[in-house]
């Protein structure tokens, strides 16, 4: 029966960011359900002028469509009717520019105050090779380190094992109201961090 070592190698890389996915909820409450959407569709195509504006593209947009609900509100405890709730999340995607960022956010909030969230990208494709590489080279050092420790050699790997990790973004929050206070042209973005682990078995002497 062949003597097996068995261990777990990490690989991790901290990289720049490469996009930016601005995410908007626009949101209209009125009792007549058509009006509500209408004052959805208002503000969408008002997003679409302003992104357009400032050197974006149609292409650059995503609309994940309507959200309808009944919506209530509380008064002396007594529960009230406000109509009908028509939500959609608009996202606007392009390339990592904080200077194109606050242009957009400060174009955008002069017209409508939706609920905004930033978040700063990476593809985690471009980065899977490296952290392969760093991983199992991780394992090596580590079966090298046991294998000396306890007087044994290693023969040969047999088996690798491996499995991706969830992408990791960088996010900002900015809630409804206070778009007019944001300012990205200077800001400090973190890196991006990915992670990777193998198993790699050795046969040793």
């Amino acid at each position: 029966m062949d003597k097996i070592l068995k261990v777990k190698g990490f690989g991790e890389v901290a990289v720049k960011p490469e996009e930016i996915a601005v995410c908007l909820t626009i949101s209209q409450v009125d009792k007549n359900i058509q009006s509500a959407i209408s004052g959805v569709e208002l503000e969408k195509r008002t997003v679409i002028k302003d992104a357009i504006s400032i050197g974006l593209k149609k292409e650059n947009i995503i609309f994940s469509g309507y959200n309808v609900r009944q919506e209530y509100e509380y008064v002396q405890n007594l529960r009230k009717y406000r109509g009908f709730k028509v939500t959609e999340i608009v996202e606007i995607k392009f390339a990592f520019d904080t200077n194109l960022l606050g242009s957009l956010i400060q174009t955008i909030s002069s017209h409508i105050s939706p609920v905004l969230s930033v978040h700063f990208l990476a593809d985690r494709k471009n980065y899977e090779d490296l952290l392969l590489e760093k991983a199992v080279k991780d394992a090596e050092s580590k079966a090298k380190i046991l294998a000396k420790a306890s007087k044994t050699k290693l023969k040969g790997i047999k088996n690798i094992f491996y499995g991706v990790n969830d992408e990791a973004t960088v996010s900002y929050r900015q809630t409804e109201g206070a778009l007019r206070s944001a300012s990205f042209n200077d800001m400090s973005v973190d890196d991006i961090e990915f992670s990777e682990s193998v198993v790699v078995e050795w046969e040793i002497e």
